[in-house]
């Protein structure tokens, strides 16, 4: 479903787990737009710029999870 914020996110989980950087980011920022509310979206962001050795932007992109879903701990 191109509409669908949590396959995006999902996704982009896949391709970090490759180390597919760009299709990671392309699909996290997929379903960030697709769902800028969800703190999921953003953790998955936090993770993909934790790999990436890009921590400021990581800890930026958590803030924003938990700021948005205080309950996930992921």
């Amino acid at each position: 479903d191109p509409t669908n914020a949590y396959f995006y996110a999902r996704l982009g989980r896949i391709w970090i787990e490759r180390r597919y950087w760009k299709e990671a980011a392309a699909a996290i920022e997929q379903a960030i737009q697709l769902d800028p509310e969800n703190g999921s979206c953003h953790s998955e962001q936090a993770y993909l710029f934790y790999h990436q050795d890009r921590f400021q932007d990581a800890i930026f992109a958590a803030e924003r999870a938990l700021a948005l879903d205080p309950e996930d701990t992921q």
